[in-house]
């Protein structure tokens, strides 16, 4: 437990006067920064169950606590996110009266489409990782996106420097004494790919990484064009960690920082009352018996 202050959450207005009167506003901007990813990961979910709140526009999430390059979380929070995920699942699946039960998202199948943290091992050779990766590839896209996964399209987005392996291109410029911030950018998002006329395209959310080497530490920042804060916020933010946790191990650097910027973040819990039930639920696993945030 830490007796620092609580996290710098700084939300926009979520509610506009018209003629005297409030109505909905569209749009507000809100920008949290904690120690603590499953604090970090409150606050914002927390405020965009808000009354009036439809969509946070942009959403900025920082988390700075890193403990062995892992992020500090509060046990049990994301036990409690998965069960609600699953709840929800359970729920649209006897609306649509499917036969067929959806499988439901975790926090970590989320953070696995990033960064598949269980198929690497500190130490060894990375290129088992990303050849481990490669031969389960045509099963993991069944079970995901057909249209491809994240990590993929980080270490094989079909052209560039290093067979298009962006993470083994950034390692091998920071060994090689690039310092140039240009340097280190990946995209995800391929325009050849991507840029449709669907009405809607599921993949890819995540656009665009970029890193910050500076001194002996790593900050790593990814960029959505739409996030959804209930079924993938917390997923998001925990895979961008182990991200930039294996980057930094291979630079010979220390993670100390994770951003999250997403340029518009709907409210998608269902109802408000559900959100404020989860949004209950997890504060109680928050707050230490002096009424304080933990590791806030």
């Amino acid at each position: 437990m830490s007796s620092v202050p609580a996290p710098i959450y700084l939300p926009g207005s979520p509610l506009t006067s018209v003629n005297g009167k409030e109505r909905d506003a569209a749009f507000c901007p809100c920008f949290v920064t904690a120690c603590n990813l499953s604090v970090a990961w409150y606050s914002a979910f927390n405020a965009s169950a808000g009354p009036g709140v439809k969509a946070f526009a942009p959403l900025v999430v920082t988390v700075t606590g890193f403990k062995g390059g892992e992020p500090e979380e509060v046990v049990g929070v994301r036990s409690v996110v998965d069960g609600a995920l699953a709840a929800y699942a359970k729920e649209k699946d006897k609306k649509r009266a499917s036969t067929k039960e959806t499988d439901p998202l975790t926090c970590q199948t989320v953070a696995n489409t990033i960064f598949p943290r269980s198929l690497w091992t500190p130490g060894v050779d990375r290129n088992a990782l990303y050849s481990r990766y490669s031969a389960m590839l045509s099963r993991l896209k069944r079970r995901g996106s057909p249209r491809g996964l994240y990590f993929e399209r980080l270490i094989n987005y079909g052209r560039g420097p290093e067979n298009g392996n962006q993470l083994e291109n950034f390692i091998q410029a920071y060994k090689q004494n690039v310092r140039r911030r240009s340097a280190f950018q990946a995209t995800i998002c391929d325009p050849e790919r991507d840029s449709t006329h669907q009405p809607l395209l599921g993949f890819p959310c995540l656009q665009q990484i970029a890193l910050i080497p500076e001194g002996n530490t790593l900050s790593i920042t990814g960029f959505y064009g739409t996030q959804y804060l209930f079924e993938r916020a917390y997923g998001n933010y925990l895979g961008l960690c182990w991200l930039g946790h294996f980057l930094a191990h291979e630079m010979g650097l220390s993670l100390n920082r994770m951003t999250c910027i997403a340029a518009y973040a709907p409210f998608s819990a269902g109802t408000r009352e559900r959100a404020r039930q989860l949004a209950n639920e997890v504060a109680s696993l928050l707050i230490n018996k002096s009424g304080a945030i933990q590791n806030a």
